[in-house]
Parts: structure tokens; sequence; C-alpha cells
């Protein structure tokens, strides 16, 4: 299922739940582990089937992902979803027509996902397995993401990392595909390179999640880091990688210096610019 707003896509089960068959959201859950599914209505079939491979691609604002979430989610139901952040900034489109060669590449890029479609879709059923070494590495990165969502016990986090077994292994398994379409057996490589790509994206949702109070205590260990006078202009040049410099402002710069003063860590300068010192 694609959906360029997946917002629609999420009304649309959750209005099932409420006014309709009332199973909306719980199929969504159970699409999410390839599970069956069997319903009968008074007026015709329900339809049924065994088994589903249903995958969901689509965009959604941040702030509606926030309001939909609302800080809870206990049923896991966000946390089925891989959720892959755009990088502040502005597309520049360029203003000369394209190469030749640019557009070669771009055809072949396109035949080239047309044939791995059609070999994917060829495919015979079958089960793609880990080898011995792949899956000692896994257990022990999945067992410390359990060890970890015991011990936060966050409404949000927690369900995301209690999902890191299935993600890394559906990720895993389509990696290895890509370079061996007829092998069953993951090879190391592929399982770690999809372990690295789950953490990476749940540190990405991770801090998706976290209050301004997380992103002053961030902005405090940077100034302390860049030393010397640091006001926001410095701060932002040089102190701060690409996701704080889209979520941090002005004002959280102020709190921040605000917090290290009352804590008797350096003083302030001047107040236009606001400038801190050690």
């Amino acid at each position: 299922l694609t959906a360029d707003e997946l917002i629609s896509l999420f009304n649309s089960t959750a209005a099932d739940t409420q006014r309709g068959s009332g199973r909306g959201d719980s199929q969504v859950l159970s699409l999410f582990d390839g599970d069956g599914n069997s319903s009968t209505r008074a007026t015709r079939d329900g339809g049924s089937y065994d088994e589903s491979h249903v995958s969901i691609v689509g965009g959604i604002q941040p702030s509606v992902l926030k309001d939909l979430i609302k800080g809870d989610d206990r049923t896991g139901k966000w946390a089925r979803f891989l959720w892959v952040q755009y990088p502040p900034g502005i597309i520049i489109p360029p203003d000369d027509d394209s190469t030749e060669l640019q557009l070669r590449r771009f055809a072949e890029a396109r035949d080239t996902l047309k044939k791995y479609a059609d070999l994917f879709h060829s495919l015979e059923k079958g089960t793609v397995k880990l080898d011995h070494e792949g899956r000692v590495m896994f257990n022990h990165w999945f067992i410390a993401h359990q060890e970890r969502a015991q011990a936060i016990r966050d409404n949000v986090i927690t369900p995301m990392l209690k999902k890191s077994s299935a993600q890394a292994l559906k990720l895993g398994g389509l990696l290895y595909r890509v370079k061996q379409p007829g092998g069953l057996i993951i090879d190391p490589e592929r399982i770690q390179q999809a372990m690295s790509i789950v953490d990476c994206l749940f540190a990405e949702t991770e801090r998706f999640h976290q209050g301004d109070g997380d992103l002053i205590d961030q902005l405090m260990e940077r100034i302390r880091r860049l030393g010397g006078e640091v006001n926001w202009e410095r701060l932002r040049a040089k102190g701060l990688d690409r996701r704080l410099k889209a979520e941090a402002r002005a004002r959280h710069f102020g709190e921040a210096v605000s917090n290290l003063i009352a804590n008797a860590e350096g003083e302030l300068v001047k107040t236009t610019p606001l400038t801190w010192r050690r």
C-alpha cells in the first residue's frame, strides 16, 4: 500500500475501528506479523486469507504523527513502522537541462528497479534463515534491546525496542534477497547491515520523541564542549549537528545558558547577543 499522506490510511482504519467492523486497527497490527484473517458479515462474506505480505509506504508530517501517537504506543501500532526522517532544508532544482549521461543513468536505475521487482514477484515461497555466526550476533543485539526496553519503561520507546527483532529480520531478509535472490541463508554481513540501519532509524525516532527538556540538556553539553565565549550564532555554526540545527532555536539556547549559570557553570558575558563564557 502506497500513500502520499499516510494520515488518510490511519484515519480510515481508526474510523473502521470505531464505526465499522471494529477491526481496522487490529488488522493493521496483524499484517505486520504476516498473519491471516477471516471475517463474516451479515450481508456478505468478509473474506479470509491464511497469510499476508503487505508493506505500507508513505509520508506524514512530523507534527501530525506526534498528534496521532500522543506519547502512548502501548499497543505497538506505531512501533511497527520504520520512520525515516527527511533532512532539513529546501529542494533546489537545477536550472540547466539534464545531460545525456544523467538521462541515461536515470533510465538505467529505473530499469534496474523494474528487474528486481519482476524477480521478487517470480520467486517461489521460501523461509530465509540466519547462519550460526549471524544468529549469535543477532541474539546479542536483540537481548541488549530488550534489556534497555525493560529498563526505560517508556510508553513509546519501549514498544519500538521490542520490535527490533522483527524489524531487523525483515530488513535483513530483504537485503539478502537483493544480493542472493535464490538463497535462503542470510550471511552475517547482511544481518549486521540490517541491525545498523534499524539502530540508526531507532535513534532518529527516539530523538523525534524527545521533548524540549532533552533538547536543552543536549545544548548545554554542546556549549560546554565548544568552550570560550559562546553565543547562539557561534554554537549553531560550529557546535550543532544537522538534527540540532533543525530543532534548536535561540530561545532554547537562552534556556541552556540560564541553566548553566544557575549550576554555577560559567558566566554571562553580555546580553546582546546573549553570550556565555566558562
